[in-house]
């Protein structure tokens, strides 16, 4: 049986979905975790989070989802997309840590 929720109740759940950037590219300022922004939906989060990795200002993108329960006292975070950037190691190093000789 699905239990009826009046409009004058408090909102029982929602989500929220939390954009997240940490390091810099050029590692000359934020090296911690900061909040960019927070939406309630989805997709708009996910597009802000793409377009702060394109725009090259960070290495690292996440995009969280948080589930909170008011009813039961319940709040959980999961992470739902990363975009991050790599340094690529030169071939040859890893040529040479693999045991090819080069």
């Amino acid at each position: 049986m699905m239990a009826i929720i009046s409009q004058s109740d408090p909102i029982r759940e929602s989500y929220e979905y939390v954009v997240y950037t940490f390091q810099r590219c050029d590692r000359k300022q934020q090296e911690k975790w900061q909040l960019q922004d927070s939406f309630e939906d989805e997709r708009e989060a996910l597009t802000v989070a793409r377009n702060l990795f394109d725009s090259g200002a960070f290495c690292r993108v996440e995009v969280k989802e948080k589930y909170t329960n008011i009813a039961v006292g319940h709040i959980s975070d999961t992470t739902l997309k990363v975009f991050e950037r790599r340094n690529k190691m030169p071939m040859k190093k890893f040529l040479t840590l693999i045991g090819v000789e080069v």
